[in-house]
C-alpha cells in the first residue's frame, strides 16, 4: 500500500478511495498489472519496462520544468485538450489532480535516448481520449453497470436518472463533478478542498509566467521542497497553514541531526524565503502590507516613485531603494521620517556587502530628489531631514602619461635586478611580485611630485624630481596626508616607501637622509615582523576552539561539497542522461573546493597559489601516488613563502580525505575538459573517452575553466572556495582564514609542540608564536582568573 501511496502521490484516504472507484481491493496487496490496467495501460508489459513503469508518477510540478513549461501553461493544455502533437497524455485521478509516467516525460525531454524504451508502453486503447473536465479515472469503457457493483458514493451517483451523458457517450465528467461536490460537502474526503503546500509552487509559476523575476522564486520553490524534505513530506500532501510550517521550522530550528544535507545558513535562508512565499499564497502578506501603510510610508514612497517620469522606463534603478532599504528599515521598524544621516551610517555599517553597494546607490538617489527644485518638496514629505551619499572614498587612479609610464618601467627593470651571471650572461631577477610592487610604489610616488606640483604631467622624465631631495619630502608628504585621510591603506603606504630607498638607490638616484626619513613615520614602518592576526580572523579562529560542532563542520568541510556534487552527478545518471552546462560548472566547483579541503586537512595547509600550481604529470610532479593508500605532497621550495620545501603525505583514514582526492582525479578533473572535447566530437560516448584523454595529459591538478592549458586562477578559486564553504559547508571563512583556523587549533590543544605545529604550516616558530600567541596568552588569562576565584573556597 506505501508503493501505490507513492506511485499515485496520495494519501491513504485519497489511496483507499482510488482502488475501491477502480474495483480493486484494499487489502495488504495489489498486483502491479491491476494498476497498470486501472490507469489505462495493458496489464502485460515488457520485462524491461517494469522498473520503468513502477516510478512514482510525476505531478504538473515535476514535468513543467522538464519541458520546459510553466506549470500555468501545462495546465492550460490539459484543460483545453490542447497537448501538442505528441506530448504525453495526463493520468487523471480527481478533479484536479494529473500525473503522468515519468519514461514519457522523459522521452519528450530527450528523445533520442528515452523515445525508444517509451514507445514500448503499450495502452489498453488504441486512441487516448482526454476528458473535456477531469476524471477519477482514465477508463471511458466506465458503464453504470459496472458502477452499481461497487459499494461506494459512484454506485448510488450511477442510479441518479437525471444525470446526462456527455457528448462522446460517456458520464465521466458530470458524474466526476458529482462526486466531487458530494464528497466536498460531506468533507470526508481527500478531495474536499483543504489548500496544499503546492499552492505555493503554481503560485510562484504563475508569477514566473508573468514575467516576475525567476530566480528568487525558483530559490523559493527549492526551498519549499528541500525544507518539507527534511520531515519526509511533500507540497502535495502537506497542508497549507503558516501555523505548521513555524511549528515544524521554527526560527532556530536547525538541527544537525534531522537536517544533515543543510547547514544552519542555509536553513535559515530556505526559511526565510519558503515562508515568505507561503504567506503571500495565504494573502497575509496583503494584510501585513495594509497595516505597513498605515503604521510606515514606504509602500507610499515606492508608489509615489515610480510614477515619475526619470524612473517610468527604468523601474531597475528603484529597486535599492524599494527592496534593500525599505527592508533593513522594515527590519529597524524605521520609518521614512526617522532616516537621518547618523541613521543611514548605521545601517551601512551593519549591511552586507551586496547591500552596501545597493544603500549608496539609493542614499544617492534620494540626495538627488531632495536637490531637484521639481522634486525637492513631495520628497522631504518622506525624508524631511536631509540625506547626503555615503563616501566610502574614491577608488585612486593615476593620470600619468604614456612617457612617464615607460620611464617608471624602465626604472623597475633595473631595481628588481639582483645581479649579472656572466657565464649564463643572465641577469639574477627578485620575484615577479617584487617587481611589480617596485612599479606600483614608483607610480605613486610620481603621481604625489604631479600633484604637489613638483613636476609637470607632461614632463618628458621624472628623474630630476626624484633626485630633488625637497620634492621627495613634499611627495611623500603628500602620501602621509593620504594615508592619514584614509584614501591609502596604512599597509599598503608602509610597502610602497619601503621599497622606494632601494629604487632610487640601484638606479644612481641617492638622496642620503630619505630612508632616516621615512623611518620616522610610524606610518611607514609597519612591518611583518611586527603584524598581529587581524580581528575577524582572531574571531573565527576562538568560535573554531570554543565550539566543538563548527570544529567539525571545518575540519569535514570537504564532505559536504563532495555530497553535493555526488547528487548532481547522480540524479543524472538516474536520467540516463549528462550533465548540463549549468551542472558540469558547479559540480567543478564543488569538487576543486572539497579537493583543497581535503588537502588542507587531511595534507598540509599550503597556501593558494601553491595549491593551485599542484602538478600531477610531468618530470616533476609535485603529487605523487606512492602507494595505494598514500600520495605524497612535495612544494619546492622556489615556491613556498619561506623558501623551504614542503613534503606531506596523504594517509587513508576515517575522514576520507584520501578518498576525496581519488574521487576528484577520477570523476571531477576530465569535466574541465568538456568543452575542449565537444568542439572535435559530438557523441556523449566519444566526448567522455576524449575529455578523459585530454585529462590525463595535462600537468594541472586543478586545470583552467577556460584555458586546460595553465592552471585555475587564484580570483576564480577564491570566489568558488567562499560561495561553497557558506551556502554548502555553513561556514563564513576564506582560504587564509582556512589555514589560520587549523595553526590556532593546534596552538590551543598543543602549545608545547611549538615545532611540529612550525612544520606543518612551512613557518618558522617565531612566526607562529607572533600570530598564535594570543591563543596561549588567554588560555592563561583564563586559568588565572580560575586561580584568583578558588582562593575564597576552604582548602583551595
Amino acid at each position: 500500500m506505501s508503493e501505490i501511496e507513492s506511485f499515485f502521490r496520495v494519501k491513504e484516504d485519497k489511496r483507499r478511495e482510488l482502488l475501491r472507484s477502480w474495483g480493486l481491493n484494499d487489502g495488504p496487496t495489489v498486483a502491479w498489472s491491476e494498476l497498470w490496467s486501472a490507469i489505462g495501460l495493458d496489464p502485460y508489459q515488457d520485462k524491461d519496462l517494469w522498473a520503468d513503469l513502477k516510478l512514482p508518477l510525476l505531478l504538473p510540478s515535476d514535468v513543467a520544468p522538464m519541458v520546459r513549461v510553466s506549470v500555468e501553461t501545462l495546465n492550460g493544455w490539459c484543460r483545453t485538450n490542447t497537448l501538442p502533437a505528441g506530448f504525453p497524455p495526463p493520468i487523471c485521478v480527481g478533479p484536479r489532480k494529473k500525473l503522468w509516467i515519468n519514461l514519457e516525460i522523459l522521452a519528450r525531454r530527450q528523445p533520442e535516448i528515452y523515445a525508444d524504451a517509451a514507445g514500448k508502453i503499450r495502452r489498453s486503447r488504441l486512441e487516448w481520449h482526454l476528458p473535456g473536465r477531469p476524471s477519477i479515472t482514465l477508463d471511458p469503457d466506465l458503464s453504470i453497470a459496472a458502477l452499481q457493483k461497487n459499494t461506494s458514493v459512484q454506485a448510488d451517483l450511477a442510479n441518479v436518472q437525471s444525470i446526462e451523458t456527455g457528448t462522446d457517450g460517456f458520464m465521466l465528467a458530470d458524474i466526476e463533478e458529482l462526486i466531487a461536490n458530494s464528497n466536498a460537502a460531506d468533507d470526508k474526503s481527500s478531495f474536499a478542498e483543504t489548500p496544499m503546500m503546492d499552492r505555493v509552487l503554481d503560485m510562484l509559476d504563475r508569477e514566473m509566467a508573468d514575467g516576475a523575476a525567476s530566480s528568487p522564486r525558483a530559490l523559493a520553490k527549492t526551498a519549499l521542497r528541500s525544507l518539507l524534505g527534511t520531515r519526509g513530506k511533500r507540497p502535495e500532501n502537506t497542508e497549507l497553514s503558516l501555523d505548521i510550517f513555524d511549528a515544524w521550522f521554527p526560527l532556530n530550528g536547525w538541527n544537525r541531526v534531522t537536517m544533515p544535507r543543510l547547514s544552519r545558513e542555509v536553513y535559515n535562508s530556505y526559511r526565510k524565503r519558503a515562508r515568505a512565499a507561503i504567506a503571500r499564497a495565504l494573502g497575509v502578506t496583503e494584510e501585513k502590507e495594509k497595516l505597513r501603510r498605515q503604521e510606515d510610508r514606504w509602500t507610499e514612497l515606492a508608489e509615489w516613485l515610480s510614477g515619475l517620469p526619470r524612473f517610468k522606463d527604468k523601474p531597475a534603478s528603484l529597486v535599492a531603494i524599494t527592496s534593500t532599504l525599505t527592508l533593513l528599515c522594515r527590519e529597524a521598524q524605521l520609518s521614512t521620517e526617522e532616516l537621518s544621516q547618523a541613521v543611514i551610517l548605521r545601517l551601512f555599517q551593519m549591511a552586507t556587502t551586496k547591500q552596501k553597494r545597493s544603500l549608496r546607490n539609493a542614499f544617492r538617489t534620494i540626495y538627488d530628489l531632495q536637490n531637484d527644485s521639481a522634486h525637492s518638496l513631495a520628497i522631504r514629505e518622506f525624508f524631511p531631514t536631509a540625506i547626503e551619499p555615503v563616501r566610502t572614498g574614491p577608488r585612486k587612479s593615476y593620470t600619468i602619461s604614456k612617457r612617464l609610464l615607460d620611464e617608471i618601467d624602465e626604472l623597475t627593470l633595473v631595481s628588481y635586478r639582483k645581479g649579472y651571471i656572466e657565464i649564463a650572461q643572465s641577469s639574477k631577477t627578485r620575484a615577479k611580485k617584487t617587481r611589480d610592487q617596485h612599479k606600483y610604489a614608483l607610480r605613486t610616488v610620481v603621481d604625489a611630485l604631479i600633484a604637489t606640483g613638483h613636476l609637470m604631467p607632461d614632463a618628458e622624465t621624472a628623474t630630476f624630481a626624484l633626485s630633488n631631495r625637497n620634492a621627495m619630502v613634499a611627495a611623500c608628504q603628500h602620501i602621509y596626508t593620504r594615508v592619514k585621510q584614509g584614501e591609502l591603506a596604512a599597509s599598503t603606504a608602509t610597502t610602497k616607501m619601503s621599497y622606494l630607498p632601494a629604487i632610487l638607490e640601484r638606479n644612481g638616484i641617492v638622496i642620503p637622509d630619505l630612508r632616516a626619513k621615512l623611518l620616522e613615520v610610524p606610518e611607514f614602518c609597519l612591518h611583518i615582523d611586527k603584524s598581529e592576526m587581524p580581528d575577524e580572523t582572531q574571531r573565527i579562529c576562538r568560535h573554531l576552539i570554543d565550539d566543538l560542532a563548527f570544529r567539525a563542520d571545518f575540519l569535514l568541510s570537504h564532505a559536504a561539497p563532495r555530497a553535493a556534487a555526488e547528487n548532481i552527478i547522480r540524479a543524472a545518471r538516474r536520467a540516463k542522461r549528462d550533465l548540463t552546462h549549468i551542472e558540469r560548472t558547479r559540480v567543478r566547483q564543488l569538487g576543486t573546493v572539497a579537493l583543497f579541503c581535503a588537502l588542507e586537512c587531511g595534507c598540509a595547509p599550503i597556501r593558494v597559489g601553491n595549491f593551485l600550481a599542484i602538478s600531477i604529470e610531468g618530470s616533476a610532479p609535485w603529487l605523487i601516488k606512492n602507494k595505494s593508500k598514500e600520495y605524497m605532497l612535495h612544494i619546492p621550495a622556489t615556491h613556498t613563502k619561506n623558501k623551504k620545501p614542503i613534503k606531506a603525505p596523504l594517509c587513508a583514514s576515517e575522514e576520507r580525505y584520501l578518498e576525496t582526492v581519488e574521487w576528484f582525479l577520477q570523476d571531477i578533473r576530465w569535466l574541465f575538459f568538456w568543452d575542449q572535447a565537444a568542439n572535435v566530437v559530438s557523441s556523449s560516448e566519444c566526448l567522455v573517452r576524449l575529455a578523459k584523454q585530454l585529462a590525463s595529459k595535462s600537468d594541472w591538478l586543478v586545470p583552467g575553466v577556460k584555458d586546460p592549458s595553465r592552471c585555475l586562477t587564484d580570483t576564480t578559486f577564491r570566489k568558488w572556495f567562499e560561495n561553497i564553504m557558506v551556502n554548502i559547508a555553513g561556514i563564513t571563512i576564506d582560504p587564509s582564514n582556512f589555514r589560520h583556523g587549523q595553526a590556532s587549533l593546534l596552538y590551543f590543544l598543543f602549545p608545547d609542540q611549538i615545532e611540529t605545529i612550525a612544520a606543518r604550516l612551512g613557518d618558522t616558530v617565531d612566526t607562529v608564536l607572533r600570530y598564535y600567541a594570543w591563543i596561549h596568552q588567554e588560555k592563561l588569562m583564563r586559568k588565572g582568573q580560575s586561580m584568583l576565584v578558588s582562593t575564597i573556597r576552604p582548602g583551595f
